[in-house]
């Protein structure tokens, strides 16, 4: 494999994951930022996995108060998933959610409430769906 293998970018992104979990976010930081460009180097920049691992780094710099980066990466991996799986697609909405806590968390209420009838539009069209797998 290597160093700049997908497969090593996915076990960066979980190890980023854990210490982001526990707290750790000087350790989870780099790994993030490594899993990320190996992604989009590997896999191209629309690729699903590179939008989780942005979507993540854009938690992290939630917490960090960075909102600035927090909402680009949210926006770039919003793109990307909205491509990918659609406008209606449960990882949207995870996206959206996040997103708007990040409107929420700036003084942005008008953006932020906007998002949440997305996601409620999106999760109530997936309970639809699954009502109709049966």
């Amino acid at each position: 494999m290597g160093e700049k293998h997908p497969s090593t970018a996915s076990s960066l992104n979980v190890l980023a994951f854990i210490y982001h979990t526990i707290g750790n976010y000087q350790k989870a930081e780099p790994l993030y930022r490594r899993a990320l460009k190996i992604r989009k180097d590997t896999l191209g920049p629309n690729h699903l996995d590179v939008a989780r691992t942005q979507t993540n780094l854009a938690l992290l710099n939630n917490h960090l108060k960075r909102f600035d980066e927090a909402e680009l990466l949210y926006k770039r991996a919003l793109t990307s998933v909205e491509k990918n799986l659609g406008l209606f697609h449960s990882d949207v909405a995870i996206i959206l959610e996040n997103l708007s806590l990040l409107y929420k968390d700036t003084n942005r209420r008008q953006l932020s409430k906007q998002l949440q009838e997305r996601v409620l539009k999106i999760r109530s069209i997936q309970k639809k769906k699954n009502r109709t797998n049966y």
